[in-house]
């Protein structure tokens, strides 16, 4: 397990808990403090040395240099079969690995991919992903394994550039010389869809294993308008990658769509307009271009109709036109989702009701058993019922007898 962590001390306990309390326990865990000016380095030992299984832990230490680098560093120095990582602040089920490592095993698999939750830092309480996230189906239709070719179309943004929720056959990596890219966000986008193209063997398991902390203020989620346009540098340099291994014009498409896809959300996840503004301008003047955008954004090229509509509406309108119409879209999607959730609300006190007149009859039901059990009892204890026994005993000795001799 990898784990690089800068200024994460709040999140250490718990991350690295749930590491320790693994079922699984042929593991190490690879912790890289990247220069972290908290107190992330101490709760590192602390954890190491006060808790049960903390010897499985290795502190390296490096100035900072990015949570890419800090993984690379880690990677270098790993000797197990497999690698994983976490993120600090993230924590997973404790049979993760158990079952990870199962499959991997089972069905030889260069990658595994699992589900998970997103955690709200916020209310401490795990969400779905939005409808989409993961999309397991466009692959595994009950094979075990497959590979990119059996959906090129799709293989990007089925499965995330997510590297936490993913295992990875250690030697597989190396073959195919992925690693990460020195950037300050998006370092996992060119490592993942790599991998996910190189590899022979892919599996999933359909549980969810991960959570990923959300609304917390620090995360990858909550700070792209310090690095607004890595994004684009990591999807340019993926593109290059792909093709320099010849691998591009096959798996184009899921490129168009997933750096689209990327690029619009990206845009209007910008905490300041100034940023905003940057990233749109970008876009429109050449951002669309680099990423093989502009050539393909056709109705039946690109999987979704509201990207296409997005782009065509940044190429054609001024960023304040954009903004306003995102923030209609927020306010009309905010209506229907309290609507859905008024809606689920009633279907929940039916249920509820219906649960509470279950438990009423069963509670009769129960009373009613109970009362014939005594009445049962009362029979079997009265004095008439011994005597009945006694009467029908020498008949049925007879009959006994009779049986014997034919």
């Amino acid at each position: 397990m990898i784990m690089a962590a800068y200024n994460a001390a709040p999140f250490l306990e718990q991350s690295l808990g749930s590491l320790l309390d693994q079922t699984y326990t042929d593991f190490e865990i690879l912790c890289v403090d990247d220069g972290s000016t908290d107190d992330t380095v101490s709760t590192i030992e602390h954890v190491a040395s006060t808790r049960p299984n903390g010897d499985k832990i290795r502190l390296l230490r490096t100035d900072h240099v990015g949570a890419g680098i800090a993984r690379n560093i880690a990677l270098q120095q790993a000797q197990g079969e497999y690698i994983s990582f976490l993120d600090a602040d993230d924590f997973v089920d404790k049979q993760l690995l158990e079952k990870a490592v199962y499959k991997a095993d089972t069905v030889q698999a260069d990658i595994v991919i699992w589900d998970l939750w997103f955690y709200d830092h916020n209310t401490q309480i795990d969400q779905y992903p939005p409808v989409g996230t993961l999309t397991f189906s466009n692959f595994d239709d009950g094979d075990g394994v497959f590979t990119y070719t059996k959906n090129p179309d799709y293989i990007f943004n089925s499965f995330q550039n997510w590297i936490w929720n993913k295992l990875f056959r250690r030697s597989f990596l190396i073959e195919h010389e992925i690693t990460f890219p020195d950037f300050a966000r998006t370092q996992d986008l060119q490592f993942t869809c790599l991998a996910l193209v190189e590899a022979q063997r892919i599996a999933v398991i359909y549980e969810r294993l991960s959570h990923y902390r959300i609304n917390r203020g620090s995360s990858n989620m909550d700070t792209n308008d310090q690095h607004p346009l890595n994004f684009l540098d990591a999807f340019i340099a993926l593109k290059a990658e792909l093709m320099q291994r010849g691998m591009y014009k096959i798996v184009q498409r899921s490129y168009v769509n997933w750096a689209l896809q990327s690029a619009l959300a990206n845009m209007f996840l910008q905490r300041r307009y100034s940023t905003f503004r940057e990233v749109f301008n970008a876009l429109k003047e050449h951002g669309f271009d680099q990423m093989d955008i502009t050539g393909h954004a056709t109705q039946k090229y690109i999987q979704c109709d509201i990207w296409l509509t997005e782009y065509h509406m940044i190429l054609e309108q001024s960023p304040e036109d954009v903004l306003m119409y995102f923030t209609q879209n927020l306010r009309t999607n905010e209506a229907r989702g309290i609507t859905e959730i008024n809606r689920l609300d009633r279907v929940l006190k039916q249920r509820e009701d219906q649960i509470r007149q279950l438990s009423d009859t069963l509670e009769t039901q129960r009373n009613d058993i109970a009362t014939l059990s005594t009445s049962l009892r009362n029979i079997t204890l009265s004095a008439e019922y011994r005597l009945g026994k006694k009467i029908l005993l020498l008949p049925r000795l007879i009959k006994d007898l009779l049986t014997c001799h034919r």
